[in-house]
């Protein structure tokens, strides 16, 4: 680097473009065609049989078969299913 020399080649992109960004493609809007989907080799949910196509796959998020207990610790981060909404 010599003095007074500017340190960009590229005047393509400035610090407005880095803190602003620009508009995104289509493309880069869509989901992604793995989108809950397991993509580990060897972890993969595939269904052998026609009959469980649409079956789901793992443990569910808010667990009805564990009865909640009276009272509840901090450390407990199981969902019972008595949450408040989101909304």
């Amino acid at each position: 680097m010599v003095f007074g020399t500017p340190s960009m080649r590229n005047k393509d992109w400035n610090a407005a473009k880095c803190i602003y960004g620009e508009q995104p493609t289509m493309k880069e809007l869509m989901p992604d065609a793995d989108l809950g989907k397991c993509v580990k080799p060897g972890c993969r949910n595939m269904v052998r049989s026609e009959q469980d196509k649409d079956r789901a796959f793992g443990c569910p998020t808010v667990r009805n078969d564990i009865p909640a207990k009276a009272f509840r610790s901090v450390a407990d981060h199981q969902n019972y299913g008595d949450e408040p909404q989101a909304v």
